[in-house]
């Protein structure tokens, strides 16, 4: 069974991610995870998050 966290922007549905079982977890489209992110601790130079480019 899953940990559940309280606290503000944690979801406990499916984040819909596009093909876990292959390592893909990327968010499919329709996830509820979209544009909900805190990106506050993201250094500013990173402009990439897939692949983390700087």
């Amino acid at each position: 069974m899953a940990t559940v966290y309280s606290g503000i922007k944690n979801i406990t549905v499916d984040p819909q991610f596009a093909a876990p079982t292959l390592n893909d977890f990327r968010l499919a489209t329709g996830s509820p995870c979209i544009e909900v992110g805190d990106n506050s601790r993201v250094p500013i130079e990173v402009t990439d998050l897939t692949t983390m480019t700087m």
